[in-house]
């Protein structure tokens, strides 16, 4: 092999070990939606944009939800989601177990709120709360124009009554950043009844809040719900991502790093 072949293949190898470097450290999408759909048709029944992982592609949403994010509650209620199946609950307690969900909702107009999160076991398609016991453990909430002077908005979590996590007044277009962490790195331990734990941010300002679950529940969908009487609101984007450990990727890059490093010296 020639001096420059050489140089060529150890070019070659350097970036391959970079490569897989990179991916192994990098966040795996396994579902995002961006709603570009037609505002006449109905959610309930399109497919997700991305969806890589074991569960149900197609959203399952009220009529008042349409393809293209907007929302019009006109009696009660609504909900729409994706169905995860145990793909999360799957990776609880491992090094796999972290979660990083996405959502983008303007603020609504009417009515009351519109939000966006986990929801637990199963998931009716009229309402899930996001303040209950359970149905709001992982769920983030902006409320409308009518309601934002005197109800600030805020992140729901474990055991919250409604005030708890208050994020601020949040107006405008809100992204909202969900982290479910049930990692022992994180801090997962059972017999010290730390089930994982979630925190919560937003685009608007710097308020985080994070809170340990207490008992080892179930998280089966993703979605949003809104709330309230002649509500106009809309979705822009939903994205849920997975941390994965780094393991044999990253062991394979630094062989080859290694050995690119022997093949120099030689």
């Amino acid at each position: 092999m020639t001096t420059h072949s050489v140089k060529h293949f150890l070019s070659l190898l350097a970036c391959g070990a970079t490569a897989l470097l990179f991916t192994a450290h990098a966040d795996l999408l396994l579902i995002e939606h961006s709603f570009g759909g037609d505002g006449a048709e109905n959610l309930h029944g399109t497919d997700a944009d991305t969806f890589n992982i074991t569960g149900t592609r197609s959203w399952s949403a009220h009529p008042d939800f349409k393809a293209d994010g907007s929302i019009a509650v006109t009696t009660e209620n609504r909900g729409a989601w994706l169905n995860l199946g145990d793909y999360i609950n799957d990776a609880i307690g491992t090094a796999d177990g972290k979660f990083t969900l996405t959502t983008t909702i303007q603020q609504p107009s009417g009515g009351l709120w519109v939000s966006g999160g986990f929801a637990v076991d199963n998931s009716p398609l009229d309402y899930i709360f996001p303040a209950g016991s359970i149905d709001g453990l992982a769920t983030s909430l902006v409320r409308s124009e009518e309601t934002s002077t005197s109800n600030t908005n805020y992140f729901p979590g474990p055991g919250t009554s409604g005030t708890n996590f208050n994020a601020g007044n949040l107006t405008g277009t809100v992204t909202f950043t969900t982290v479910l962490d049930f990692t022992p790195a994180g801090g997962y331990n059972v017999s010290n009844k730390n089930f994982g734990t979630v925190t919560f941010a937003n685009s608007v300002n710097s308020n985080t809040f994070t809170s340990t679950y207490d008992s080892n529940y179930k998280f089966n969908y993703i979605g949003f719900t809104a709330s309230g009487t002649d509500l106009t609101g809309q979705v822009d984007f939903l994205q849920l991502t997975q941390i994965p450990e780094p393991s044999t990727v990253v062991l394979l890059g630094l062989a080859l790093l290694a050995s690119l490093v022997a093949v120099r010296r030689r």
